[in-house]
């Protein structure tokens, strides 16, 4: 077990694996800089933004937080468990909001994120539609004709349109707010070393 423990601590002395993260931080900033500046857009441009931003991520995993967590699981011996921990946990948010050809985001790798590849509805009874389908219902003022059922008392004087405002809204907090953390906790991690 020692002498497991001591090529391990030789590796990551000659290769040095920490300096890959260490590299890649100036890039994870920029990347937490623009989900939040995403989060200022208006209405449904925010949640279009936003899924731009991260879909890049999402592409270039393999080339960039999946081959750092494998040179440090390499050399690992406890001294950075945590931070593969991290790393981990970032590479899935990231894969939570990036691209899935049935779901919000329906674009390809490479693509860039478009107001018609933004699927939104699929809630309170609304249909599944593109972006620019919701903006053409946004000075749509009848807050209560398409409520019936079980959702009527949920979205008492509501517009379908602000339904789903609330819903990217909601969607683009909660999983951005993942990301900057994760990205804040491997910031602050490397800091300590």
């Amino acid at each position: 077990m020692h002498i497991l423990h001591l090529i391990k601590s030789l590796k990551d002395r000659w290769y040095r694996p920490l300096a890959r993260v260490e590299g890649m931080m100036p890039a994870l900033l920029e990347f937490r800089r623009k989900i939040i500046m995403s989060g200022k857009q208006l209405d449904l441009d925010a949640i279009v933004c936003y899924f731009d931003v991260v879909s890049k991520w999402h592409d270039n995993l393999d080339e960039t937080v999946r081959p750092a967590m494998k040179d440090l699981k390499e050399v690992d011996y406890g001294q950075y468990t945590a931070l593969i921990g991290l790393l981990q946990k970032l590479a899935n948010a990231i894969v939570i909001s990036g691209r899935c050809q049935h779901g919000w985001n329906r674009t390809k790798k490479g693509q860039v994120v478009l107001p018609e590849n933004v699927f939104l509805g699929n809630i309170y009874g609304l249909l599944t539609h593109p972006v620019p389908y919701w903006q053409g219902q946004r000075h749509d003022t009848n807050r209560n004709s398409w409520q019936s059922g079980i959702y009527a008392a949920t979205c008492v004087d509501t517009t379908p349109y602000e339904v789903v405002c609330k819903q990217a809204r909601r969607f683009q907090t909660e999983k951005g707010s993942v990301i900057c953390d994760r990205i804040t906790d491997i910031e602050n991690l490397l800091n300590l070393k």
